[in-house]
């Protein structure tokens, strides 16, 4: 991993992951509405705005700003009364019984082990939803990490110290899904180090990691968050890896690679000084940690990089790290005047089912 690897300690201090404290300065993010473009500070704004002014005619359940769909939603954090919302619900039924909306938010609030299944109805139109709400205990969680930080503070990543964190966490049954992303997560990583610590090859690294964030993402709390915004990263999700940890370097990095991939917004977004609080440099393998740290940077000193990323292309293995980094490379050469540099990068991607369009809207415009 990035901080194994070197032994870098500066900043490496146990941060009390369980407080959920972000801390840091007032820096505010936006959330952005993508259909008008409206910015709201908060998703509760966002999500009214969505019911209000961009109402759609079948019945909607929204829970944390997010308008649930098909697949059932993992919840392992307590919700509020105010992170539940329904649009256009005449009728509401929950496990077969019919309730009014504030009964049904009342039982999910105050649930700990049961799984809901809610029916919606509006006008002849019908829409299921599921719930799966395990919320594992408080001393559980904060016992799963403390054990993670002090895996941390040895300094090394191996599976030694892997073995070690799982013999630690069965002390803390009600958390065994979150100690197992956690762990899933680790060996995602030995896998794609390549690490002589396991019998995983590198293309192991994708299910380890897809299932480090199925037991995560339920989860709100700064640690899981982190690492599912890393695991987003390495898999170009950009815009999700922005909006899981959004006060972290992977969050930065994943929002100025949305504005070199759209051109919505301008590069060289000014990077806010709260990654320090939650530092997922902790938890990055060597080829993440340098594509984050190149592209947190302004294209003007990222420019000073274009020999060492173009070095780096030739032996990243994964096409989602190549694919950034041509990305990266390609600007950067533009802003340089080295468009024989742009030109060879930005051919990479013209097949790309995802970059694709940026690629074309690229030789479009050099």
């Amino acid at each position: 991993m990035g901080f194994w690897q070197t032994g870098y300690m500066e900043f490496h201090e146990p941060t009390g992951w369980a407080s959920g404290s972000r801390g840091g300065s007032a820096v505010k993010f936006f959330e952005i509405c993508e259909t008008c473009g409206k910015s709201f500070n908060s998703l509760d704004l966002l999500t009214l705005h969505r019911i209000e002014q961009h109402p759609k005619p079948e019945p909607g359940l929204f829970i944390r700003g997010y308008e649930l769909g098909a697949s059932t939603l993992k919840v392992r954090t307590p919700l509020q009364r105010s992170e539940i919302m329904f649009s256009h619900e005449g009728e509401i039924k929950l496990n077969g019984r019919t309730v009014l909306a504030c009964d049904a938010i009342e039982a999910i609030c105050t649930a700990t082990q049961q799984t809901f299944d809610l029916t919606l109805g509006h006008v002849g139109m019908r829409r299921n939803f599921q719930i799966d709400l395990r919320i594992p205990d408080e001393s559980d969680l904060n016992g799963v990490e403390r054990s993670v930080s002090k895996l941390i503070g040895g300094g090394r990543l191996d599976r030694r110290g892997i073995d070690q964190l799982i013999c630690e966490c069965r002390d803390f049954p009600t958390a065994g899904e979150y100690s197992g992303g956690i762990v899933h997560y680790f060996y995602g990583v030995l896998a794609r180090e390549e690490s002589p610590e396991t019998e995983l090859q590198f293309q192991d690294h994708e299910e380890r990691l897809n299932r480090a964030a199925s037991q995560l993402v339920g989860f709100q709390r700064p640690l899981s968050m982190c690492l599912c915004a890393v695991i987003s990263f390495i898999g170009n999700h950009f815009k999700m890896a922005a909006n899981q940890c959004p006060q972290s370097r992977v969050a930065a990095a994943a929002r100025s690679m949305t504005s070199l991939v759209t051109g919505k917004i301008g590069d060289g977004e000014t990077i806010p000084s709260l990654y320090a609080v939650i530092e997922d440099q902790k938890f990055t393998d060597i080829d993440t940690e340098r594509l984050i740290r190149w592209a947190v940077v302004p294209v003007t000193e990222r420019v000073k990089y274009i020999a060492e990323m173009e070095s780096a292309f030739k032996t990243m293995k994964s096409a989602f790290d190549r694919s950034k980094l041509a990305i990266l490379i390609a600007s950067s050469a533009v802003s340089a005047g080295e468009r024989v540099v742009a030109v060879k990068y930005a051919s990479h991607l013209r097949s790309s089912p995802e970059f694709g369009k940026w690629a074309d809207r690229f030789f479009k415009n050099i």
